[in-house]
Order: C-alpha cells, then sequence, then structure tokens
C-alpha cells in the first residue's frame, strides 16, 4: 500500500520523440523497430508526443503536442527535425483555439499539405491547410460537426477520402466516414463503428507497403500506450470494412512505459515514447492538472 501511494503521488509520466533510420520494408522485414535516437527532451513540458513528420522546402520537420500540466492545454508546435526542441514553434491555428489540442494528423494531397488536429472540446473535426511557412496553417473546413473525435485521420484510396475516428467517450470505438472530397461533405460509414475493441483508437499515419494499405492502431488492451498494431485494410467500400493485424511494435529503453503513434517518413520512422518519472513536484503538478480538467 505504502508502495502504491508513492507511486500515486510523486511518480508521472513523461513522453517524448524519437526516429529510426528505418523504411517501412525493413521496419516489416525487421518485425519491429530497430534502435530508436530519441531527441533531448524538451525540459519545458510534460508531453511531446503525436509526432508526424513532413517535408517543406526540402526540411524534414515534425508537427506535435506539447503539453505543459502547470499550463493546463495541449498545444501542436513544429519542429525542425535537426534542430530540435530549442527553436521549436507553435502552429499558426493552436495560438487561436483555445481548447485543447493533440494528434496533428499532417498528410499530403495533390501537393499539399493538410493537417487534422485533435480539436473535440468543440464537438467538431476540423481541416487545416499549410500555409507559405511550416509554422501557417489556414482553417478550410470542418468535416465532422457535432461529433468530439479524437486521433481522426485520412486517407485517400480507390477515389475516395476516408475518415478514421474516435469518439473521446468511447476509445474502443472506431468510426469511418468517406466523401469523394478532401474538404467534404462527409458520410457516415453503414457499419459504424466499423472497429470495437480495444484496438479502435487510431495510432498516426495510415500508409502504404507492397499495395496494402495499413491502418496504425494503439493497442489499449493492458494499457493506454501499451503499443502499437498495424491493420492491414483488406476491404473498404462504402458498404463494408475489414483489416487484420499484422505487426506489434512495441515501447524502448529507457522510453518502455509507452508508445502510441507513429509516422512515416523518407527512410525515417517517427515514433513516440514514455517514461516515468520520480519528482517530488509531481504531486503539484497533478493537482494543477486537475484544476485544468
Amino acid at each position: 500500500m505504502i508502495i502504491a501511494l508513492y507511486k500515486k503521488l510523486f511518480v508521472s509520466g513523461v513522453w517524448n520523440i524519437g526516429y529510426t533510420n528505418q523504411s517501412i520494408d525493413e521496419l516489416f522485414e525487421n518485425t519491429g523497430l530497430s534502435k530508436v535516437n530519441w531527441l533531448p527532451e524538451d525540459t519545458a513540458g510534460d508531453y511531446s508526443a503525436d509526432p508526424f513528420i513532413f517535408i517543406h522546402n526540402g526540411v524534414e520537420y515534425i508537427g506535435y503536442e506539447h503539453l505543459d500540466f502547470t499550463k493546463g492545454k495541449g498545444r501542436n508546435f513544429i519542429v525542425n527535425l535537426k534542430e530540435g526542441f530549442s527553436k521549436k514553434r507553435i502552429m499558426s491555428y493552436s495560438e487561436e483555439l483555445t481548447c485543447h489540442q493533440s494528434y496533428p494528423y499532417i498528410f499530403e494531397d495533390q501537393g499539399v499539405l493538410y493537417c487534422i488536429p485533435e480539436t473535440s472540446e468543440l464537438t467538431q473535426v476540423k481541416l487545416f491547410r499549410c500555409g507559405g511557412t511550416p509554422y501557417d496553417w489556414v482553417e478550410c473546413a470542418t468535416l465532422l460537426k457535432n461529433f468530439p473525435g479524437v486521433d481522426s485521420s485520412i486517407v485517400f484510396i480507390d477515389d475516395m477520402y476516408w475518415l478514421f475516428t474516435t469518439p473521446i467517450h468511447d476509445q474502443t470505438i472506431l468510426n469511418l466516414h468517406y466523401a469523394r472530397s478532401i474538404e467534404g461533405p462527409y458520410k457516415a460509414h453503414t457499419l459504424n463503428p466499423i472497429v470495437k475493441s480495444t484496438h479502435a483508437r487510431m495510432a498516426g499515419i495510415i500508409f502504404q507497403h507492397k499495395n496494402h494499405w495499413y491502418r496504425p492502431a494503439q493497442d489499449l488492451s493492458s494499457k493506454y500506450g501499451g503499443a502499437i498494431i498495424l491493420k492491414k485494410i483488406e476491404l473498404i467500400n462504402d458498404s463494408a470494412y475489414r483489416e487484420s493485424s499484422t505487426l506489434t511494435l512495441h515501447p524502448q529503453e529507457p522510453y518502455s512505459d509507452g508508445l502510441h503513434t507513429i509516422s512515416i517518413g523518407n527512410n525515417k520512422i517517427i515514433v513516440d515514447g514514455r517514461r516515468k518519472k520520480t519528482s517530488i513536484s509531481t504531486p503539484f503538478r497533478k493537482i494543477i492538472r486537475r484544476l485544468h480538467t
């Protein structure tokens, strides 16, 4: 009981971002991640998580969630991968929105960069387009209204845009919507929820490998951030959906306590990881966090 109380009071989690110099082919050939190169931690926050890599004018950037419990809500930032967190800059929409933000799902469509941040407090799923710099983002559509979606993710398959999302009140549910245009309107899939299990919630960028599409899913069977399972999309159309589990990715030392986002770059795989941290200030930080939620 004393040990449990000690952990509850003084132990918390710190998330960080890392990368492997690894292609998708190598990921499957090696049946897992190679050694992760972790960025020096951002001491100005508790969470550097939900990373998404993208290229702008030939430079590799990462969009991610930055969270400092003493300041309350998460915000989405951009870093140059080579520079790390010392020169992080906030994404422009993140300065304007008052809600908590995380999971900046950044993807390219027809040469244009888009982002879908988690804005479940607004009960809306919003789409933003990249402006002149990697830090400038302009709202261009509300994809779903009256829906508190988290970890919303889009992929273009067979001339259709498919939007995967989970309601914040139930992480065991995955809903699917589809549209002919990236900005919608989106129609709910007839089988919603298409997945109902501890492997429902999205865990990063949907990618293609050897003519198959894969959906990264969080494995919540043991705990939040326990692992990532790559789900092969076997069938997807407006009346059916089927997927199968292929490869499970596990956390790595020293961030062996959690893994819940993966992003694919040019022979790079970006992930996040969680480690446990013990501090005498943790009880106060936990109180402040509760006051903000």
